[in-house]
């Protein structure tokens, strides 16, 4: 059985173009995402970043943890996770999050 290139180019889409998807409320299936600014901050960025690709891949070894969440390094060798192996065409978008702190004074 051959497949032609633009067979091999398809993808089932399961959002329509131009759709949206909630993510953390509603129909996403997962808790919604709250984001808070600490005391005595007066701005916060985060980043999301969205993979997509044309078939499941298992995206566990690339995730990371913050450089901010640990106060002390650990010495010594760390084990190293093989990134994942992707065959297909795949996307990624990086989005910032910048929350700043608005005072009742100064909107």
């Amino acid at each position: 059985m051959s497949s032609s290139k633009s067979e091999l180019r398809s993808v089932d889409t399961y959002l329509e173009r131009n759709s949206t998807l909630t993510l953390g409320f509603g129909n996403g299936g997962m808790s919604p995402f709250t984001f808070t600014i600490p005391d005595g901050q007066e701005v916060d960025v985060c980043f999301f970043k969205f993979f997509v690709t044309t078939q499941p891949v298992d995206l566990r070894s690339i995730a990371r943890s913050s450089p901010f969440s640990a106060l002390t390094m650990r010495r010594g060798g760390n084990h190293l996770q093989f990134p994942p192996v992707l065959d297909r065409s795949w996307a990624s978008m990086t989005i910032p999050v910048i929350q700043r702190r608005v005072s009742p004074t100064n909107p």
